[in-house]
């Protein structure tokens, strides 16, 4: 008797919900984040940091507490949708890349952003 292993299709879908996921998550990111946050900012009237040019880094006055929030709500909104997939392993293969990609480069995003709104001052 001889048996054998099921035969799985090579076009489960897997591959194409993971590489989606990924790709959406790094067009979300580069192109939403940092105009949402901007836009929260600007609605709820959040304080800008303020520089001073004679001073070192040192001197920067440290920023308000929601202007660190504003930074961080669209992460935890993504980290929050990902996280109600669980259940369902195809929508999981999806927002799972979608979430990594997202929060990798939301990360370089804001701390590129971030350190300019602190550290940058024009001559």
């Amino acid at each position: 008797m001889n048996q054998t292993e099921p035969v799985v299709p090579a076009s489960t879908g897997k591959s194409l919900r993971i590489t989606l996921g990924a790709a959406a998550g790094a067009a979300l990111a580069v192109l939403g984040y940092v105009p949402f946050v901007w836009w929260m900012q600007s609605v709820f009237d959040v304080p800008q940091p303020s520089v001073h040019p004679e001073g070192l880094p040192l001197s920067v006055d440290p920023p308000a507490v929601g202007y660190w929030v504003s930074w961080a709500v669209p992460g935890v909104a993504v980290l929050l949708c990902t996280l109600a997939t669980i259940p369902s392993r195809p929508a999981r293969q999806f927002a799972l890349p979608l979430a990594i990609a997202f929060l990798a480069l939301a990360g370089l995003l804001a701390w590129f952003f971030v350190s300019m709104d602190l550290f940058f001052t024009a001559d």
